[in-house]
């Protein structure tokens, strides 16, 4: 019984592996394109830094961005939020940064130092969009302002799309003609007739085979952890 209960959970695995990686995977025909952001009105706002949570930078690895004249480059899925803190109140921010925790822990760290700051609201913008439609990135300019009691709040201004340049092609005219050399010979294309049939692809097998992220062999844990537990009470009865 425990070697068909292990075959069973060894059986599902690939299934259950390929079912955590698709959940990561991107809506079919979508990708995300960078947002580069320009943020007006800062100056209105004097002893004060503008920070932005979920600013992610170029290689993931940071939520936190300080606000600054020229444009910024973020890479987003969801809305960033402004805040404005006093300036002599941004080094625990800045020391945060430097650690160098990665996104998700420097993330959960900054929602606790930014948990009382004033938040101006929040970039609404769409980056996510069709591979087909030839988009390099998200341009959009937002303007800080003041508003009633002191406090800020952030409007938009405009946004557009950016397309992609084209590549150059390489490829020759279609009007040319192939030359002689380069068609292929009788016995070529006889041996290429006979070739056996065996070097067609491997049928499918009822789970995807496409790449997964190794993080996915998660969802095979509770399965081994069960295997184990069954195992363990049948040898304790015999």
């Amino acid at each position: 019984m425990n070697r068909r209960l292990l075959t069973l959970a060894l059986a599902l695995a690939p299934c259950l592996v390929a079912g955590a990686a698709r959940a990561d995977l991107l809506p079919e025909g979508k990708t995300y394109v960078p947002l580069q952001l320009t943020l007006d009105g800062q100056d209105a706002f004097k002893d004060t830094t503008i920070v932005l949570l979920g600013c992610n930078s170029k290689e993931g690895r940071h939520q936190v961005a300080f606000a600054t004249t020229a444009p910024m480059e973020c890479r987003v899925k969801l809305p960033p939020e402004v805040y404005a803190i006093p300036t002599k109140d941004k080094k625990p921010l800045e020391d945060l940064v430097a650690k160098d925790l990665g996104w998700g822990a420097e993330g959960a760290e900054a929602q606790k130092l930014l948990g009382k700051a004033t938040s101006c609201g929040k970039i609404e913008e769409t980056t996510l969009v069709d591979t087909k439609a030839n988009i390099a990135a998200v341009t959009a300019k937002y303007a800080l302002e003041k508003r009633e009691g002191g406090k800020c709040g952030v409007k938009k201004v405009s946004s557009a799309q950016v397309n992609a340049k084209a590549a150059p092609s390489d490829a020759p005219s279609a009007s040319a003609a192939p030359s002689a050399s380069a068609a292929p010979s009788a016995s070529a294309a006889a041996s290429a007739s006979a070739a056996p049939a065996s070097s067609s692809a491997p049928a499918k097998s009822g789970c995807s085979a496409s790449p997964v992220d190794p993080s996915g062999f998660a969802a095979f844990g509770p399965v081994l952890l069960a295997v184990g537990a069954i195992a363990r009470r049948r040898s304790r009865r015999a």
